[in-house]
């Protein structure tokens, strides 16, 4: 079974202000080598957008506060599957910026599922 916790990164640094909400999820009798990896990426993904922000801070020519923020949920959560939606937030001044990452994992497979998992070959789901 999988129980999904909530890790946070709250601190304020060099006028930035950091509330990054990101899954972690607990396993109970799968294995954990797949769901660690899953673990990582998120957490990976949290710290990456992070570093952007500070990179991308060190260039700004107007010093303003920014709050950087990022919210998770839970689409799915079975024995096989798992969906989890990662939105990424900045905010400065009058302007946001967001983006969403989602992970659909196979914990039976240990990987991503992609949309060519989830469609016939030749089936061309994506249409122009």
């Amino acid at each position: 079974m999988l129980y999904v916790d909530k890790n946070q990164i709250n601190e304020v640094h060099k006028g930035i202000s950091y509330n990054l909400n990101y899954p972690i999820i607990q396993t109970e009798g799968i294995n954990h080598n797949k769901v660690n990896k899953l673990n990582k990426d998120m957490y990976e993904d949290v710290e990456t957008f992070k570093e952007v922000i500070e990179l991308q801070n060190e260039f700004d020519y107007i010093n303003i506060n920014k709050n950087i923020m990022s919210e998770y949920s839970v689409h799915l959560n079975t024995e096989d599957m798992i969906s989890i939606v990662i939105e990424f937030s900045q905010i400065a001044g009058l302007y946001g910026i967001s983006y969403i990452n989602s992970y659909n994992y196979d914990l039976k497979e240990g990987k991503y599922i992609t949309l060519d998992d989830l469609f016939k070959k030749d089936s061309y789901y994506i249409k122009g």
